[in-house]
C-alpha cells in the first residue's frame, strides 16, 4: 500500500492538503476502515470503471469513477478491496461555499461534482494517478487551481468561520461558543448563523468533530497511552464515562473495542491507518 500526503502552499486558502493511495492487486485490506465525522469535503479522483461504497447509519452510497463527500456529521464504513487508487483533495472547510457551489452546506452525502470534473479533468487526473509520480500530479493541481484561489473573493461570513475555525483548533474544539464568539469580535447569533450558512452546521457540533478528531489523532500517535481518564480531562469532556459514550455514539464502539480494532481512517486512507 502506498500512502502519502501534502500541503500545496499556494492553494492552502480552498485544499488543506492533496493525498494519494495505492493499493496493489494482491494486497489484502484485512478491516472495513471507518471515515470518521469530518469537517471537510473530500473530492476523491479514481478510475472510471473503480467502484466505491460507502455506508454510514442512515444511507448506503455506491458508484463508480470520481465523486465529492461533503462534510460528515456521521462515521463513514468503507467497504474496499484490492486493486484500489485514489487521489483526494481535502477542501477547507469553507471552500465550498467560496466557489458558491450547489453543495455548500450540504452534509453526509456522497455526490456526483461536474463542475469539479471540469476543473480538474478526470481524462487527465486518470492517467496521472496510472502514472502514480507525485511531483507531477502535484503540480498539475497547482497549476489548475490556483487561478481559483487568486480570483476568489472571501466573503464576511467565511472570513468570520475561518478565524473562529483557527481558534477551534487550536484549543481542540474546547472553547465555549460564547467565548468563540467573543474572540472573532461577534456576537453567538452571528458565528452560529455563519457556521451554518458556510459549512453546514452549527458551532457546537464543529467544534465536537474536532475535538474528536484530534482525540482520534492522539490516541494514534500514541498507541501506548490508554489512560481514558486522563484523556477524558485533557479533551474536555466531564469524565471518563462521559467519553466511553460519547466516542461510541459517534464510531460505534467503545474505546477498548477501538483499540482492538484500529480501523480509523481521517481521509479515505489519507491518515491514521
Amino acid at each position: 500500500m502506498i500512502t502519502w500526503k501534502h500541503q500545496i502552499e499556494s492553494i492552502k486558502h480552498l485544499v488543506d492538503w492533496v493525498w494519494y493511495l495505492d493499493v496493489k492487486p494482491g494486497e489484502s485490506i484485512d478491516f472495513m476502515p471507518q471515515l470518521v465525522p469530518n469537517v471537510n469535503a473530500h473530492y476523491i479522483v479514481t478510475p472510471a470503471s473503480q467502484p466505491y461504497d460507502y455506508k454510514n447509519k442512515t444511507s448506503h452510497f455506491v458508484g463508480t469513477g470520481c465523486h465529492l463527500l461533503t462534510p460528515s456529521t456521521k462515521t463513514l464504513i468503507l467497504n474496499d478491496e484490492a486493486p484500489l487508487t485514489r487521489l483526494g483533495l481535502r477542501f477547507t472547510p469553507t471552500a465550498l461555499y467560496q466557489l458558491k457551489q450547489a453543495e455548500t452546506g450540504l452534509v453526509d452525502q456522497c455526490l456526483d461534482a461536474e463542475w469539479l470534473n471540469q476543473l480538474l479533468p478526470s481524462n487527465i487526473y486518470r492517467t496521472l494517478i496510472e502514472e502514480a509520480d507525485r511531483a507531477t500530479i502535484l503540480a498539475r493541481v497547482e497549476q489548475d487551481l490556483l487561478p481559483l484561489v487568486e480570483s476568489t473573493q472571501i466573503e464576511k461570513s467565511a472570513k468570520l468561520v475561518e478565524n473562529a475555525a483557527v481558534l477551534i483548533e487550536q484549543h481542540s474544539g474546547l472553547l465555549t461558543s460564547d467565548s468563540l464568539a467573543q474572540r472573532c469580535f461577534t456576537t453567538k447569533r452571528t458565528l452560529e448563523r455563519a457556521f451554518k450558512k458556510t459549512v453546514g452546521m452549527g458551532i457546537k457540533q464543529y467544534q465536537s468533530i474536532v475535538k474528536f478528531e484530534a482525540l482520534f489523532m492522539y490516541i494514534h500517535e500514541n498507541p501506548n497511552k490508554t489512560d481514558w481518564a486522563e484523556m477524558a480531562n485533557q479533551f474536555g469532556f466531564s469524565d471518563q464515562p462521559h467519553l466511553i459514550r460519547q466516542m461510541k455514539q459517534v464510531i460505534g464502539v467503545t474505546p477498548a473495542g477501538y483499540l482492538n480494532a484500529r480501523d480509523l481512517v481521517i481521509d479515505a486512507y489519507g491518515d491514521f491507518e
